[in-house]
């Protein structure tokens, strides 16, 4: 049945979407994805599409866009961009369709963004095509975007090119990129995934000033419930691509009526509860014999060369006199804005990057910037999950054999042995093992970091360095992973070393926390000493910008239109001693504060 949109007396929705299918056809069945999805979308409104991952959320936001894969097939009563029907749009429409009306934020931002391209001529590219300014003026525009989404130091950022960028940094960026032509209807997939809850409040409180100021409709889609809380006006549920429930922000979180929906919201980690619904906070005490893990005095510096004989000219400040221990059986959360140096500190202790100073020991054993041949019998002791599970696997080989992998290469198993490990592997993260024969452009983000998670586990390794190893996952599924995580580490006594930025998961896995800032550590304790008594004030406000699940609590953004702080100095200039103090037998907190240093000068 056809829905018609009157337009007397009342004004036609932005987006009309009614009755949407979407589906991969086979010789035998339709192989829909997405079923009978409907929902409409007003100028200034936010509205939220919420659900697990694989679900077919991001195939919605494709079909508004035109992208859906050149396999899928999609069907509406109604779809519609204002007047425009948006399956009926030949490729030069969506020309001045795409980038201009329609913007998106893409949910991986390494694929998204070209590497060949440094971020400057990307955004600069995009003004000269839609908005027809020269390179001079549209450069302006840009500077000044990157500026709004807090990226410091932008006039030297617009020369890299992305993989110089840490993940959230890329992510921002993606948001710039997408606001640059001051679109009518904004998609956001996963916009806030990798980035800090500090960064994250100041985005979404430019989102809302630009809907009101644009009169820009949003289509956010995200699987953190508080920021769906904080941000949305109207509640879209999915389900296995079933449209499930739909509703005001206030009516979904006060009276959901499906049983989904409820699930949903009783698996959002609150941040004080001390407690999680599947009993993920550590149970056990880490061991007190020799660490598993020492790092002392680490550095690791990049420098920015320019100019005849490409001399330094500034350097970056990527990890600054970083000292911590790590226990057998212990979490460490690792917590700090995208940028402070979280991931270059991971790579660092894994050798994948060569650190200027300070020493790793694993083990008991010097495994400071070793190369990859005598670092290979130390990876089956460490391994590490990346933050990007889409640039971390191969696109041409199936994931089954990716998993499978380093268990051939040390030597573990053999023949069907193997096959039989990966089969259980999958299981374990909640995949079904059948699946290992696809390739990873067939699975959902979240998808994907389960396979990332499963191949860090394949070879029974001690430590784990996981880098935001579920921000990628929705809450149900954030929820077992955590699960699983904790019952691994009492059953064989691993060690994490946990990078994320929610602190809602710091406080239900993790040990003690170390919360990073420009590159050093600021404070460092027990879990419980530094989010009930913190003393930095870059850690309180963390705390205070964690979002809360709870539409009645929405916060009053105020724009930071402060300095940005940098890691990026002059190559002669000299960092500041910061020495640890400690507070208590098992908290202590850095003497110096980088808000008062001259910083990105």
């Amino acid at each position: 049945m056809k829905h018609q949109f009157s337009t007397s007396g009342i004004k036609a929705p932005m987006i009309s979407c009614s009755g949407l299918h979407i589906g991969f056809p086979t010789e035998h069945t339709a192989n829909n994805v997405v079923r009978d999805l409907s929902f409409t979308i007003d100028r200034k409104e936010i509205v939220s599409i919420v659900g697990e991952s694989g679900s077919g959320k991001s195939l919605t936001s494709l079909a508004l866009l035109g992208l859906l894969p050149q396999q899928a097939r999609a069907s509406a009563d109604c779809l519609r961009f204002h007047d425009r029907d948006l399956l009926g749009q030949s490729y030069r429409d969506w020309q001045g369709i795409r980038g201009k009306r329609i913007s998106m934020i893409f949910q991986e931002p390494m694929t998204s963004l070209n590497p060949v391209l440094t971020i400057g001529r990307q955004m600069v590219e995009a003004l000269e095509w839609h908005e027809g300014l020269n390179r001079k003026d549209a450069t302006r525009k840009v500077l000044d975007i990157l500026d709004q989404v807090r990226i410091p130091a932008a006039s030297k950022r617009i020369k890299q090119y992305p993989h110089e960028l840490s993940g959230g940094m890329r992510q921002r960026v993606m948001i710039a990129q997408a606001l640059t032509c001051g679109p009518e209807l904004l998609i956001a997939d996963e916009p806030t995934t990798a980035l800090d809850v500090t960064v994250q409040s100041q985005i979404l409180g430019l989102l809302e000033q630009l809907r009101a100021d644009l009169d820009m409709g949003i289509l956010l889609i995200t699987h953190d419930m508080g920021v769906v809380a904080e941000t949305a006006d109207k509640v879209v549920v999915m389900n296995a691509g079933d449209h499930v429930e739909t509703g005001t922000v206030e009516q979904i979180f006060a009276h959901p009526e499906n049983a989904y929906t409820k699930r949903l919201l009783a698996s959002v980690p609150r941040l004080g509860s001390g407690v999680v619904p599947n009993s993920a906070r550590p149970e056990t005490s880490p061991q007190k014999d020799a660490p598993l893990l020492e790092v002392e005095h680490l550095q690791v510096r990049f420098d920015q060369r320019a100019g005849w004989g490409r001399k330094a000219r500034r350097r970056v400040h990527a990890v600054e006199d970083v000292s911590f221990r790590l226990g057998r059986g212990e979490t460490l959360a690792l917590v700090g804005e995208s940028g402070s140096g979280k991931s270059t500190l991971a790579r660092a202790i894994l050798s994948l990057i060569k650190p200027d100073g300070g020493t790793v020991r694993l083990k008991g054993r010097d495994i400071t910037g070793l190369n990859a041949r005598l670092m290979l019998k130390h990876r089956r002791v460490a391994q590490m999950i990346f933050q990007d599970p889409y640039a971390t696997l191969d696109p041409r080989m199936r994931v089954g054999d990716q998993v499978a992998e380093p268990i051939v290469l040390h030597g573990l198993a053999r023949g069907k042995a193997v096959a039989r490990r990966v089969q259980e592997l999958f299981e374990l993260v909640g995949l079904d093992p059948a699946w290992a024969r696809r390739h990873p452009h067939e699975f959902s983000g979240g998808q994907r970091q389960r396979i990332c998670i499963a191949r860090a586990l394949a070879v029974e390794p001690e430590l784990i360095i996981a880098d935001e190893a579920v921000s990628a996952l929705d809450v149900t599924v954030q929820a077992v992973i955590l699960d699983l995580l904790k019952d691994i580490q009492q059953k064989t006594g691993i060690s994490y070393l946990f990078i994320t930025h929610d602190l809602a998961v710091v406080e239900q896995i993790s040990h003690r926390v170390a919360v990073m800032y420009l590159g050093r550590l600021v404070e460092l304790g027990s879990t419980q000493s530094v989010l009930r008594s913190p003393s930095h004030r870059y850690t309180r406000s963390l705390l205070q910008a964690v979002p809360v699940a709870d539409p009645t609590r929405r916060p009053q953004r105020v724009q930071d239109t402060s300095d940005i702080p940098s890691p990026i100095h002059d190559a002669d200039w000299q960092p500041p001693a910061w020495p640890m103090r400690q507070l208590q037998p098992d908290h202590w907190v850095a003497e110096g504060d980088p808000l008062h240093e001259v910083v990105g000068s």
